[in-house]
């Protein structure tokens, strides 16, 4: 979309690091009495997950958005990713052989 402003930060990852990406269907998901998760409920819930692998991580939050909507009608997507950096690969250097290999 050529006319909306997108900002853009960078930061260092550490090994072991947890990234949670989501929609806004997660943190605006509703219970039965139109309360609404919320930002709170989510840095809560991912901050349990603190020592989870990537995909226990993922289940545990959206474990607990099922838990707050407890069968509400869900009124958007829910949407989450989650990875964890486990730091940067070792790659041996390539030779000139390996480049003709890959051509």
């Amino acid at each position: 979309m050529p006319d909306m402003p997108f900002g853009e930060k960078s930061l260092t990852l550490d090994t072991g690091d947890m990234v949670v990406l989501f929609t806004d269907g997660v943190t605006e998901a509703f219970d039965g009495e139109d309360v609404m998760y919320g930002d709170p409920r989510l840095v809560a819930a991912v901050g349990r997950q603190a020592a989870a692998t990537a995909r226990d991580g993922l289940d545990g939050v959206l474990a607990d958005v099922a838990r707050f909507t407890a069968g509400a009608p869900q009124s958007d997507d829910i949407t989450c990713l989650v990875f964890r950096w486990r730091g940067a690969a070792t790659v041996p250097p390539r030779t000139p052989a390996d480049a003709e290999a890959v051509v």
